[in-house]
């Protein structure tokens, strides 16, 4: 498992942007402390919705759209339990 470090910190978080925010990343990069907080379950769900890394939901269903923002919510309560 990849770790951050003092070395790699800059690099890691100048890919983010061109790769996205995606569950792996989290999954190789969260303290331990973190697992099971529910983030990459929200994320491999906003993934099965065909929402892209970057989070960009422009090109999803808009039938779908309820959902997805009932996810992005749920994402977010994941991520404050996650902090």
């Amino acid at each position: 498992m990849p770790t951050l470090d003092d070395k790699n910190t800059k690099s890691m978080i100048k890919d983010i942007p061109k790769k996205g925010f995606t569950a792996k990343f989290w999954q190789d990069h969260r303290s331990g402390f973190c697992s099971g907080s529910g983030v990459a379950k929200m994320m491999n769900k906003l993934k099965a919705y065909n929402i892209p890394p970057s989070g960009d939901p422009s090109n999803a269903s808009m039938m779908e759209m309820e959902a997805i923002v009932e996810t992005y919510g749920k994402l977010y309560e994941a991520m404050g339990k996650a902090e």
